[in-house]
């Protein structure tokens, strides 16, 4: 009996036909059901016709030969970390030894569907902006392939990626925020939270913020954003200023928030790590919803409100494009109405004049 089946033991499909009185049988590899009939088709093809199989680019080898030049484009260690792992798993489902030129594109509306059934880590399934994620991680890896000359078309080049629907950011009202500095486990802690919610500074940028950054004479603090490649400069307003004043300089680094409790091998990572459960724990223990990053939402707020420029915001959040603040601009909507009951009244303090009649 020719055809495919599936073995208790192994999530692949499995292979069977017979030819001159012997019977052909073997996994594909693949979870794919679409992948595993053209697999058996080209090895009933190879027995038939006595072919020998020429040297194919599997799926495995292609995700790994991805990944190695992707790490060598100089992107962030972040970055290249989260695209491995989306990587990897696409090579689970497809079977690392597919041929790659077997996978097309309903292989990979498969993913796609699969991808909206995935539960999340933070409870129901994955957001649009993950999915999106992972299917632009598919899309360059093919994309590479169609450049090495695998294939001559990239079988992810057609599928449709989800609508990037972005919630509101999440951020804090001015008594939540004081809630949260009151709760900070220490003096330092509270510092930092300050430092975070009057600068905008990412967990990065907080972490590996230095004292030579902060120019008290024209008070201001240089930012160096990671993920721009780009400094900018904000002003130092007072509540960091006295948060700073409050802390002790390390002899051991010349970072503002340095922990040598942290062990010095890869001490960013453990580092960042520490700060982000640390202020998770803490917005947990308050029922707050957030993160160490709604304090840089919390920031833009409070611009915002400050200033009603958009711009502004940008400037402080160092955003090369104005569509990224535009997400703020929520706050804006809201206070329409109040902003329409402050415009001049033309008729105040004099007679209303009468509409002319109409001809």
């Amino acid at each position: 009996m020719a055809g495919l089946f599936k073995r208790p033991s192994s999530p692949f499909w499995y292979y069977r036909f017979q030819w001159g009185g012997r019977e052909f049988w073997g996994s594909t590899r693949t979870r794919s059901k679409a992948v595993a009939e053209r697999f058996r088709a080209e090895r009933y093809a190879q027995v038939v016709h006595g072919s020998v199989p020429r040297e194919k680019v599997r799926v495995g080898t292609l995700a790994d030969e991805y990944v190695r030049w992707m790490a060598g484009q100089g992107t962030g260690r972040r970055w290249v970390r989260n695209r491995t792992v989306w990587v990897r798993w696409v090579v689970e489902v497809l079977g690392g030894n597919t041929p790659v030129r077997l996978v097309g594109a309903e292989d990979i509306e498969e993913l796609k569907a699969a991808l909206f059934r995935t539960p999340s880590p933070r409870g129901g399934t994955l957001t649009h902006r993950t999915i999106r994620a992972y299917l632009g991680a598919v899309r360059q890896m093919f994309d590479y392939a169609v450049r090495r000359g695998y294939l001559g078309r990239s079988p992810a080049r057609d599928v449709k990626l989800p609508p990037q629907g972005r919630p509101n950011p999440r951020f804090l009202t001015l008594e939540q925020l004081r809630l949260l500095l009151d709760a900070a486990p220490s003096p330092w802690w509270r510092a930092l939270l300050r430092v975070a919610a009057y600068t905008g500074m990412r967990r990065g940028e907080l972490c590996r913020f230095r004292w030579g950054d902060v120019d008290r004479d024209r008070k201001r603090i240089r930012i160096r954003q990671r993920k721009t490649n780009q400094t900018i400069e904000v002003p130092l307003h007072p509540v960091v200023e006295r948060a700073l004043l409050g802390l002790t300089r390390s002899t051991r680094s010349d970072r503002v928030f340095f922990d040598p409790e942290v062990s010095s091998e890869n001490y960013d990572h453990a580092w960042e790590n520490r700060v982000t459960h640390v202020v998770s724990t803490l917005f947990q223990k308050l029922g707050l919803e957030g993160s160490l990053h709604s304090l840089r939402h919390t920031y833009a707020t409070l611009l915002l409100s400050a200033s009603g420029n958009l711009k502004v915001v940008q400037e402080a959040l160092g955003h090369r494009h104005i569509s990224t603040t535009m997400r703020y601009a929520f706050l804006l909507r809201e206070g329409l109405d109040d902003a329409v009951r402050r415009l001049p009244d033309l008729d105040a303090g004099e007679a209303k004049e009468t509409a002319p009649a109409m001809r």
